[in-house]
């Protein structure tokens, strides 16, 4: 088993340490490296009678890289559970991490959802399961779904057909794709009257503006008003998107939603 410290063990027998199916996944930390290549490992990590890492990975990597003893705690019954609330007490898991444990439990939604972002890696991934899931703005909810196995998309088509039409859209103007530039386009085009061609006509010139913004509000408004340009006479017809500005300079469009994307209430 190792030599017994007091409860903390000590042994070089890497082979006989496993990764726990699920658990998140190892990622380069430099400072930690350099932590243990000088001093060993400080803290041990904690493992499961079937000597699965529950905690401490990354320790365990570099130990083994460098050749230091592997310093380990044996928590007897713990698992995927017990690794989430340990890990929680310390630095809560991201959304990512989630979705990868839930890919490895086979979950088809969450797999489609690993498949999306990968493939769109610089939408944030807040952002991304919230339209993802219907919804206009970030809510706690929609995180929540998310790390309690309960995602899933409202329409997978035709949110894989509003991602490409994003990335066309912030391509074609040069516009940086921030959290509020994703949110505000997908505000826009969940309504009828949207018209992407105009929107990407009239933001030409106007990327610098957005890319300073700090606001979901002032971006959707910027891009309001950017679709609406020179269609001033139009406001209640035509192809104008009518709205007003509530007294804290929220946006408030007064206009049908197509119901294909977005979750009504």
């Amino acid at each position: 088993m190792g030599r017994n410290i007091g409860k903390i063990y000590e042994t070089e027998e890497y082979d006989k340490f496993n990764y726990l199916k699920g658990n998140r996944k190892v990622k380069k930390n430099s400072s930690l490296e350099k932590s243990i290549l000088k001093n060993g490992m400080l803290i041990p990590i904690a493992v499961n009678e079937n000597f699965e890492i529950l905690d401490g990975q990354s320790r365990f990597e570099i130990a083994k890289k460098y050749g230091k003893k592997v310093f380990y705690r044996i928590n007897n019954g713990f698992g995927m559970d017990e690794v989430i609330d340990l890990n929680n007490t310390k630095k809560a898991w991201k959304l990512e991490d989630y979705i990868n444990k839930y890919v490895v439990d086979q979950n088809p939604e969450y797999e489609k959802l690993q498949t999306v972002f990968q493939k769109y890696p610089n939408i944030p991934l807040s952002a991304l399961t919230a339209a993802a899931q219907g919804l206009l703005d970030l809510t706690s909810q929609a995180s929540v779904n998310v790390r309690e196995g309960k995602f899933e998309f409202y329409n997978y088509p035709n949110f894989c057909v509003f991602l490409e039409d994003y990335y066309e859209f912030i391509k074609h103007i040069n516009i940086k794709g921030t959290l509020y530039t994703f949110l505000a386009y997908f505000n826009l085009y969940t309504i009828k009257k949207f018209d992407k061609e105009r929107l990407m006509k009239n933001m030409m010139g106007k990327q610098e503006l957005v890319n300073e913004i700090m606001s979901l509000d002032i971006v959707i408004e910027v891009f309001l008003k950017a679709h609406n340009y020179r269609l001033r006479g139009q406001v209640y017809r035509g192809n104008a998107i009518k709205y007003e500005l509530s007294k804290k300079e929220k946006p408030i469009i007064m206009e049908e939603r197509n119901f294909l994307l977005y979750r009504m209430g």
